[in-house]
């Protein structure tokens, strides 16, 4: 099936990765199976999966965290897991499914999940182990003050977790730059032409590449060069959502909830700013008369657009309201002070 095929690119933050995957083809489409998507739909779609070489970028962040947010114990999910990195999960003399149908290639997975589903996990807690610690989810002061790579570093020292996933046939990590995609090499041994092609190509330097390239066959062997690269963005931080307890990354240390849509249409950050306000009005009865001010004034412009003032007055009263609270947060004023101010103000 070939080997997959990895560029990273620091400087951007991103990989670009090539590898085997199964993909489903109907007369119209092909589609790659993507976590989310409803199955129950391919049974009436009348088409045949095959194996597929698949290009694309990704953050750096993104598979790894995928992958430890797998569910393997949700039979669709692993399904699509399972699709997905077909070519990289050594399966032992298979190449392309016997039976391409989505019933078919279905038991196929069923096959290989009751095989390698406690391994698949296992390898799982391991990566999730690495993050914890790296990321410090868990607070531990003891890695207070120390680097994302020493971390790392310490890790693998003690434990030995990772270093049995790695499993790289070559790889080119040299310190070299690279142009990749469209960049056009003919012409280029002349010196004054290549400077003014790069200068037209690239003026801001911003596409040229680390020439970090790997050649693996093994999924798992991604994830830990994934997370090697992953300590050297130090901007970056990787924690668990309050909401679904998935891994997410953030480049905001005071993020407590994820992007991903897990009900009704509605992120867990938006989930959990609700739930946040809710605790707040319950902890704190003035906060809650707050938001009910707050309300009523925002539905009074919302249904008076041509009244000027309206609008004026709320703006006005709204910036008043949030630098009270923010006063009491800094410890200057209290909820009894802004309780006196909304009584006036309301």
């Amino acid at each position: 099936m070939g080997p997959i095929h990895l560029l990273i690119n620091l400087h951007e933050n991103n990989i670009f990765m090539i590898w085997f995957g199964l993909v489903y083809e109907t007369k119209k489409d092909i589609k790659m199976l993507e976590t989310g998507m409803k199955l129950q739909d391919l049974h009436n779609l009348k088409g045949k999966f095959k194996l597929f070489s698949t290009s694309r970028n990704y953050s750096i962040e993104k598979l790894l965290i995928d992958f430890v947010s797998w569910d393997f114990d949700d039979s669709d999910e692993a399904f699509i897991f399972f699709n997905q990195f077909y070519g990289g999960i050594n399966i032992k003399g298979l190449s392309s499914p016997t039976d391409s149908t989505y019933e078919g290639v279905r038991e196929l997975s069923n096959q290989y999940y009751a095989k390698n589903k406690d391994k698949t996990k296992q390898i799982q807690a391991d990566f999730r182990m690495a993050i914890d610690f790296v990321y410090n989810i868990n607070s531990d002061e003891r890695l207070d003050g120390l680097t994302l790579k020493q971390r790392l570093y310490i890790f693998e020292y003690y434990y030995h977790k990772l270093s049995i996933y790695c499993d790289i046939i070559e790889s080119n990590s040299g310190l070299s730059f690279n142009y990749e995609g469209d960049f056009e090499e003919k012409g280029t041994n002349d010196l004054d032409y290549l400077i003014n092609y790069i200068k037209e190509y690239d003026p801001n330097g911003k596409k040229l590449t680390t020439g970090r390239f790997f050649f693996t066959n093994n999924i798992w062997t991604v994830y830990y060069i994934l997370l090697y690269h992953l300590v050297f963005i130090e901007n970056q931080t990787i924690k668990k959502c309050k909401n679904c307890g998935r891994y997410f990354a953030t480049t905001k240390s005071n993020s407590q909830y994820c992007d991903r849509i897990i009900s009704e249409g509605k992120t867990c950050k938006e989930i959990g700013t609700m739930l946040s306000q809710k605790n707040k009005e319950q902890e704190e009865p003035v906060y809650g008369l707050y938001r009910q001010i707050y309300a009523k004034k925002a539905m009074l412009v919302k249904r008076n657009p041509d009244i000027a003032s309206y609008k004026y007055e709320y703006e006005e009263w709204k910036e008043d309201a949030q630098r009270f609270i923010k006063d009491i947060k800094v410890g200057t004023k209290t909820y009894d002070d802004f309780a006196e101010w909304l009584g006036k103000n309301n």
